[in-house]
């Protein structure tokens, strides 16, 4: 290996694990606040046995189903091991070595809500809106942290206002002015403050410098900006990381998480994330996709391919306007659009991202219908399609990243015998009200779920690509690079499902789907999928 080779190296790694801090920082921190406050840690530090999480949720005023995630994002960082798993009603939890050594840092996650609150201020004040609250202070308010971990802690809270930096930034085009060899302050269209402010966090990860009125990129820093996107769907979930301490506590949240009177959600800044997931499949998951699916359309008998292809939460489009462009140019199908056309179908339950996905299809000139869809209930989808005159079962389905997202429904009823047991999980989930589902239940919800998709997917199947949590087991070894705990964190604060990658594939052979062609993106992170694409089948 050359030395160049090596610097890269190096450099890269220094900059993911400085990322992997402030992502991961960004779910923690705020809970860590909370526990600390209630008394958890100092019960646990007290035990030498691991302790039954519903009694330390009694004794410590905390609500229990809460609790036992932030257990479980702890977990992921080493700090606290659940045996058996976080996510029964009978866990129990215990701290580990580092997690004992790590209590000594605690006092830097004190000014963790001042950081997020000046973090969902950002934006509005570098575009000359008024400061935020803690804004004086940097959105520091830090006590003095010892041990050896102080250093990690004090980067966790600095997390969010880190992501929103990158996320305004790039919104903004900040980016541009400061590279080379960087430019004046007093040009750059900011508020001067916040500007300062903002390039001043960046500057104490090394990531910028600021002299004598002029700021500019540092090495890592040039490479941090193209990190940026990682930060983007942790940073649109800020309302609800700052109301995890109420939520801990069983409280009313200090901030409205529910939506509002037009239906807009308010835990988090839907339209970034929109963005985000379509910029994850751009950069991750488009050519395994298209490797699975554009075989579909280079069979013989091109009146027996799909005629349509329903993307049910189909976000901003991209999938959808990304498949289409290459059937149009890498497949036989694509040179007879005129005699066989094929139409995209927008099914969203989102009406902001439906908007958005019309916009850009129209855009790009992509024969398409939207509609309503919602992952948990196909024959809606299927009534929808044929009020519009198009056969159901005619049409590849495709899912990205929704079917997580599903309105838990407990079952009702006689449950159909399976196959086989799901296999063990060591996930946390959580109704919209905080209380604990049971991963096996949880389990068979989403085999239910998939085995109401066999009558529409009965001719072409079902395409689904999805995120995955990992067993804190694997995730802990690997603190430093991987970003496991922030995925839990915005996932199960907001009442989201993912499972193991192994869960997923249980549910489908429960539900009666056969797996055509499966792929495990992720696994460099921590030895695990992160997210897989999978082409269902019925059996």
């Amino acid at each position: 290996m050359s030395q160049t080779g090596g610097q890269d190296r190096s450099l890269h790694g220094r900059v993911w694990g400085k990322v992997c801090l402030h992502l991961n920082g960004l779910g923690l921190a705020s809970s860590v606040w909370a526990l600390e406050r209630s008394g958890a840690f100092d019960r646990l530090a007290a035990s030498a046995a691991p302790l039954p999480l519903a009694g330390l949720a009694q004794g410590c005023g905390l609500r229990q189903g809460y609790l036992h995630l932030a257990c479980k994002l702890l977990a992921s960082q080493g700090l606290t091991r659940c045996p058996g798993g976080a996510g029964h009603p009978q866990a129990a939890a215990e701290l580990t070595g580092l997690g004992r050594a790590w209590l000594a840092a605690l006092p830097a996650y004190h000014g963790a809500l001042a950081v997020l609150d000046l973090a969902q201020g950002l934006g509005a004040w570098l575009e000359g809106g008024p400061a935020p609250p803690g804004a004086a202070a940097g959105g520091q308010g830090q006590e003095p942290a010892a041990g050896p971990l102080a250093t990690e802690a004090r980067a966790h809270v600095r997390g969010g206002l880190v992501g929103a930096v990158m996320w305004h930034f790039s919104r903004l085009g900040l980016w541009e002015y400061l590279e080379g060899q960087g430019a004046d302050l007093a040009g750059l269209p900011a508020n001067a403050e916040a500007l300062r402010l903002g390039l001043e966090a960046l500057a104490a990860e090394g990531w910028a410098w600021l002299r004598d009125g002029r700021a500019g990129l540092t090495e890592e820093g040039r490479l941090a900006r193209a990190y940026a996107p990682q930060y983007f769907a942790p940073v649109s979930y800020l309302p609800t990381f700052a109301a995890a301490p109420d939520l801990l506590a069983g409280k009313s949240p200090r901030f409205d998480l529910a939506p509002d009177g037009q239906g807009r959600e308010r835990h988090l800044d839907r339209a970034l994330d929109i963005a985000h997931s379509g910029q994850v499949f751009r950069a991750t998951c488009r050519q395994p996709f298209l490797e699975t699916v554009l075989p579909l359309f280079q069979e013989p008998g091109l009146a027996a391919q799909p005629t349509h292809v329903v993307d049910t939460g189909c976000g901003d489009g991209t999938l959808l306007l990304e498949l289409y462009q290459a059937v149009r140019s890498q497949t036989p199908r694509g040179r007879h659009l005129e005699r066989h056309p094929l139409v995209m179908v927008g099914a969203e339950f989102n009406p902001q991202a439906g908007q958005i996905a019309q916009e850009r299809l129209s855009r790009a000139g992509v024969p398409h219908v939207m509609m309503f869809g919602d992952i948990a209930d196909p024959d809606g989808l299927a009534a929808g399609l044929a009020q519009r005159g198009i056969d159901p079962q005619g049409v590849l389905h495709v899912s990205k990243s929704v079917l997580h997202n599903r309105a838990w429904r407990p079952a009702t009823g006689p449950q159909p015998d399976l196959p086989e047991p799901p296999p063990p999980s060591a996930a946390v989930f959580l109704a919209p009200g905080g209380e604990l589902i049971a991963p096996r239940d949880l389990a068979r919800n989403l085999a239910a779920t998939l085995r109401a998709w066999l009558p529409q997917a009965a001719r072409h199947g079902l395409v689904v690509i999805e995120a995955h949590t990992v067993d804190p087991e694997a995730a802990a070894p690997l603190r430093a690079r991987h970003i496991i705990t922030s995925l839990d964190a915005y996932h199960g604060y907001s009442h989201q499902y993912l499972v193991e990658a192994e869960v997923q594939r249980w549910a489908a052979r429960a539900a009666g789907f056969a797996t055509a062609s499966r792929r495990d993106l992720g696994q460099a992170m921590v030895g695990r999928p992160i997210m897989t694409v999978d082409h269902l089948r019925p059996a």
